[in-house]
């Protein structure tokens, strides 16, 4: 008799919890379109190529950028420091490497650990919510809350390969506010806070022009871009590791 009365308070529960899964899971699908229409992830799945060009501000140092993106699985990044110094990243899909004036040779170097993981996540156009389920990722709706006096869905996407990002989406605008990520560097957890601000619509996406990283609550990295450009053709050389 104690097993059929656990099995029916169990199904009883089931009963009950179920449907407010189901709920939630459509309310989370409801979000998730919504956010897609708004940034025009249909257009953004369309493109192949896209390059990126801004500043970054850093204590008070600016330094210059472009980043290059092209499609499945090509990054590249270069990166004029203030004092006249050049930083160069690639990533061809399976080896990454990082070439620097400063290092004293010309010799392209093959990144590892967090520096490869970086630039690999930059070959990510579509953005990690787009087929998350596809990709592995889990995706769970935390509910609504206020944020810097916005209302806001706060969201948190657990990735397959541990990350987890905490995301916060306008509840009115459906564009993201703000993004926490969480992940593992030299074995120790490190928590990012990011902040999307400056919105413009480039051929129908929409992309936020000032971006702010910060580290421990204090301000850490801005980054500023001045323009983007789509689906211009780029030679797969650019991504190789010079010899």
């Amino acid at each position: 008799m104690k097993k059929i009365k656990v099995v029916y308070i169990f199904l009883l529960l089931a009963g009950i919890i179920n449907p407010v899964l189901h709920a939630q899971d459509a309310d989370l699908d409801r979000i998730i379109e919504k956010y897609f229409q708004t940034i025009g992830q249909d257009k953004l799945v369309e493109i192949e190529t896209a390059i990126a060009s801004g500043v970054t501000i850093q204590y008070g140092d600016e330094t210059s950028f472009k980043q290059i993106q092209k499609k499945p699985d090509k990054a590249y990044l270069e990166v004029l420091l203030s004092d006249g110094q050049i930083l160069k990243q690639g990533y061809d899909g399976v080896t990454g490497w990082m070439q620097a004036s400063w290092m004293g040779s010309s010799e392209a170097v093959e990144l590892t650990g967090p520096d490869l993981k970086t630039i690999e996540e930059m070959v990510n156009i579509e953005g990690d919510l787009w087929n998350w389920r596809e990709k592995g990722h889990k995706l769970k709706l935390i509910g609504q809350e206020e944020i810097d006096s916005n209302q806001v869905y706060h969201l948190i996407l657990t990735k397959s390969d541990g990350d987890i990002d905490e995301l916060f989406i306008d509840v009115n605008s459906y564009i993201l506010h703000k993004m926490l990520r969480k992940t593992i560097i030299n074995g120790s957890e490190v928590e990012v806070e990011v902040h999307f601000d400056d919105y413009r619509n480039i051929d129908g996406v929409l992309l936020p022009f000032t971006v702010e990283q910060y580290f421990n609550g204090q301000l850490g990295m801005t980054v500023k871009i001045k323009e983007v450009k789509f689906d211009i053709e780029v030679d797969d050389n650019l991504f190789t590791k010079p010899d």
